[in-house]
Protein backbone atom coordinates (compact mmCIF):
# COMPACT_ATOMS: atom_id res chain seq x y z
CA UNK A 1 0.00 0.00 0.00
CA UNK A 2 1.15 3.63 -0.78
CA UNK A 3 -0.08 6.09 1.27
CA UNK A 4 -0.27 9.98 -0.02
CA UNK A 5 -0.36 12.22 2.47
CA UNK A 6 -1.65 16.21 0.44
CA UNK A 7 -1.00 19.37 2.65
CA UNK A 8 -1.62 23.09 1.55
CA UNK A 9 0.83 25.74 2.13
CA UNK A 10 0.42 27.91 4.96
CA UNK A 11 -1.49 30.65 4.48
CA UNK A 12 0.27 33.32 2.50
CA UNK A 13 0.36 36.88 1.99
CA UNK A 14 -1.86 36.79 -1.49
CA UNK A 15 -4.32 34.83 0.77
CA UNK A 16 -4.28 37.71 3.05
CA UNK A 17 -5.11 39.97 0.72
CA UNK A 18 -7.70 37.92 -0.59
CA UNK A 19 -6.35 37.90 -4.53
CA UNK A 20 -5.93 35.49 -7.13
CA UNK A 21 -2.41 34.19 -6.61
CA UNK A 22 -1.81 30.72 -8.63
CA UNK A 23 1.26 31.32 -10.46
CA UNK A 24 2.47 34.91 -8.25
CA UNK A 25 5.20 34.15 -5.62
CA UNK A 26 3.75 35.47 -2.62
CA UNK A 27 5.84 34.29 0.49
CA UNK A 28 4.31 32.69 3.77
CA UNK A 29 3.28 35.41 6.48
CA UNK A 30 4.29 34.82 9.67
CA UNK A 31 1.00 33.11 10.46
CA UNK A 32 1.47 30.81 7.47
CA UNK A 33 5.35 29.74 9.23
CA UNK A 34 3.83 28.81 12.31
CA UNK A 35 1.21 26.39 10.46
CA UNK A 36 3.60 24.80 8.74
CA UNK A 37 5.49 24.30 11.82
CA UNK A 38 2.73 22.51 13.30
CA UNK A 39 1.92 20.44 10.31
CA UNK A 40 5.70 19.59 10.50
CA UNK A 41 5.02 18.46 14.31
CA UNK A 42 2.11 16.67 13.32
CA UNK A 43 3.86 14.73 10.61
CA UNK A 44 7.11 13.30 13.08
CA UNK A 45 5.95 9.85 13.00
CA UNK A 46 5.22 9.33 9.81
CA UNK A 47 8.29 8.04 7.97
CA UNK A 48 8.26 9.55 4.28
CA UNK A 49 10.24 8.21 1.65
CA UNK A 50 9.91 11.10 -0.88
CA UNK A 51 8.69 14.86 -0.72
CA UNK A 52 6.97 16.29 -3.54
CA UNK A 53 6.81 19.95 -3.88
CA UNK A 54 5.22 22.69 -5.97
CA UNK A 55 7.71 25.39 -7.32
CA UNK A 56 5.95 28.34 -6.01
CA UNK A 57 7.57 29.88 -3.08
CA UNK A 58 4.60 29.60 -0.49
CA UNK A 59 5.04 25.78 -1.00
CA UNK A 60 8.32 25.32 -1.22
CA UNK A 61 9.05 27.70 2.19
CA UNK A 62 6.10 25.62 3.41
CA UNK A 63 7.82 22.32 2.82
CA UNK A 64 11.29 23.27 3.61
CA UNK A 65 9.89 23.72 7.51
CA UNK A 66 7.85 20.55 7.22
CA UNK A 67 11.38 18.68 6.17
CA UNK A 68 13.30 20.48 9.10
CA UNK A 69 10.75 19.81 11.73
CA UNK A 70 10.26 16.04 11.03
CA UNK A 71 14.31 16.02 10.05
CA UNK A 72 13.47 14.49 6.92
CA UNK A 73 16.56 12.93 4.92
CA UNK A 74 15.26 11.24 2.10
CA UNK A 75 14.79 13.43 -1.44
CA UNK A 76 12.94 16.58 -2.22
CA UNK A 77 11.68 17.02 -5.78
CA UNK A 78 9.82 19.75 -6.96
CA UNK A 79 7.38 19.45 -9.62
CA UNK A 80 5.63 22.72 -11.79
CA UNK A 81 2.69 19.99 -12.35
CA UNK A 82 1.80 20.44 -8.67
CA UNK A 83 2.10 24.27 -9.60
CA UNK A 84 -1.66 26.18 -8.54
CA UNK A 85 -3.62 27.53 -11.45
CA UNK A 86 -2.30 30.30 -13.66
CA UNK A 87 -4.39 32.87 -13.31
CA UNK A 88 -3.46 35.12 -16.41
CA UNK A 89 -4.22 38.41 -16.66
CA UNK A 90 -5.98 38.57 -13.36
CA UNK A 91 -3.39 37.75 -11.10
CA UNK A 92 -3.73 39.67 -8.19
CA UNK A 93 -7.32 40.43 -8.80
CA UNK A 94 -9.93 40.43 -6.10
CA UNK A 95 -13.58 38.52 -7.99
CA UNK A 96 -15.07 41.55 -7.45
CA UNK A 97 -12.34 43.41 -9.55
CA UNK A 98 -12.63 40.31 -11.91
CA UNK A 99 -16.28 41.38 -11.92
CA UNK A 100 -15.91 45.06 -12.92
CA UNK A 101 -13.04 44.22 -15.31
CA UNK A 102 -14.76 41.44 -17.12
CA UNK A 103 -18.26 40.73 -16.54
CA UNK A 104 -18.38 37.74 -18.71
CA UNK A 105 -15.56 36.10 -17.53
CA UNK A 106 -17.11 36.47 -14.01
CA UNK A 107 -20.23 34.68 -15.57
CA UNK A 108 -18.47 32.07 -17.14
CA UNK A 109 -15.88 30.73 -14.09
CA UNK A 110 -19.41 30.85 -11.90
CA UNK A 111 -21.05 28.65 -14.55
CA UNK A 112 -21.85 25.32 -15.51
CA UNK A 113 -19.11 24.75 -17.83
CA UNK A 114 -16.32 26.59 -15.49
CA UNK A 115 -13.75 23.89 -15.96
CA UNK A 116 -13.11 24.57 -19.26
CA UNK A 117 -13.00 28.45 -18.82
CA UNK A 118 -9.54 29.93 -19.47
CA UNK A 119 -8.00 32.80 -17.72
CA UNK A 120 -6.89 35.39 -20.86
CA UNK A 121 -2.90 34.81 -20.91
CA UNK A 122 -3.33 31.45 -18.21
CA UNK A 123 -4.69 28.14 -17.72
CA UNK A 124 -8.32 26.71 -17.44
CA UNK A 125 -9.18 24.48 -14.32
CA UNK A 126 -9.63 21.44 -16.90
CA UNK A 127 -5.16 22.34 -18.00
CA UNK A 128 -4.58 22.42 -14.31
CA UNK A 129 -6.23 19.06 -13.68
CA UNK A 130 -4.77 17.61 -16.71
CA UNK A 131 -0.88 18.81 -15.73
CA UNK A 132 -1.55 18.17 -12.30
CA UNK A 133 -2.36 14.22 -13.09
CA UNK A 134 0.82 13.83 -14.85
CA UNK A 135 2.38 14.56 -11.53
CA UNK A 136 0.17 12.00 -9.30
CA UNK A 137 1.10 9.31 -12.74
CA UNK A 138 4.57 10.06 -11.86
CA UNK A 139 4.65 9.25 -8.48
CA UNK A 140 2.15 6.25 -8.91
CA UNK A 141 4.64 4.72 -11.56
CA UNK A 142 7.67 4.92 -8.76
CA UNK A 143 6.22 3.75 -5.47
CA UNK A 144 3.44 0.87 -5.17
CA UNK A 145 3.89 1.30 -0.71
CA UNK A 146 5.38 3.34 1.21
CA UNK A 147 4.70 6.43 2.13
CA UNK A 148 5.09 9.94 0.09
CA UNK A 149 4.00 13.85 1.08
CA UNK A 150 2.68 15.80 -1.09
CA UNK A 151 3.10 19.76 -0.70
CA UNK A 152 1.09 22.16 -2.86
CA UNK A 153 -2.12 24.51 -3.03
CA UNK A 154 -5.56 23.77 -2.50
CA UNK A 155 -6.59 23.64 -6.49
CA UNK A 156 -3.86 21.56 -7.21
CA UNK A 157 -5.04 19.44 -3.91
CA UNK A 158 -9.11 19.05 -4.83
CA UNK A 159 -7.50 17.80 -8.47
CA UNK A 160 -4.97 15.30 -6.92
CA UNK A 161 -7.95 13.92 -4.45
CA UNK A 162 -10.67 13.43 -7.78
CA UNK A 163 -7.89 11.71 -9.42
CA UNK A 164 -6.77 9.54 -6.95
CA UNK A 165 -10.51 8.51 -5.55
CA UNK A 166 -12.05 8.43 -9.23
CA UNK A 167 -14.00 11.26 -9.04
CA UNK A 168 -15.26 13.83 -11.88
CA UNK A 169 -13.60 17.08 -11.51
CA UNK A 170 -16.71 18.66 -10.66
CA UNK A 171 -16.41 17.26 -7.13
CA UNK A 172 -13.14 19.02 -6.91
CA UNK A 173 -15.34 22.26 -5.40
CA UNK A 174 -16.57 20.02 -2.73
CA UNK A 175 -13.37 19.83 -0.95
CA UNK A 176 -12.32 22.73 1.37
CA UNK A 177 -9.03 22.13 1.88
CA UNK A 178 -7.26 24.50 4.65
CA UNK A 179 -4.32 25.57 5.48
CA UNK A 180 -1.63 23.00 6.28
CA UNK A 181 -3.92 20.83 7.30
CA UNK A 182 -3.33 16.51 6.71
CA UNK A 183 -4.92 14.74 4.08
CA UNK A 184 -4.44 11.08 3.60
CA UNK A 185 -4.98 8.88 0.30
CA UNK A 186 -4.31 5.03 0.95
CA UNK A 187 -3.31 3.54 -2.57
CA UNK A 188 -3.92 -0.24 -3.41
CA UNK A 189 -3.11 -1.10 -6.90
CA UNK A 190 -4.20 2.00 -8.04
CA UNK A 191 -7.19 1.94 -6.07
CA UNK A 192 -7.78 4.91 -3.62
CA UNK A 193 -9.09 4.91 -0.50
CA UNK A 194 -9.52 8.84 1.71
CA UNK A 195 -8.51 7.58 5.10
CA UNK A 196 -8.32 11.22 6.75
CA UNK A 197 -9.36 15.35 5.01
CA UNK A 198 -8.08 18.10 7.10
CA UNK A 199 -7.10 16.23 9.87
Amino acid sequence: MLEVILVRHGISQGNIYGVYHGASNHLLSDAGRRMSTVAGDRLKSAYIQEVYVSTLSRAVESAEIICSVTEHKGPVTWLPEFNETNFGTFEGYTFERLQREDPEGAKKLAGPDWMNYCFPNGESAIETYERVIKGIDKILSKYDDGRVLIVAHAGTIRFALCYLLDLDIEFSWRFKVDFCRITRVEMVNNYGCLRLFNG
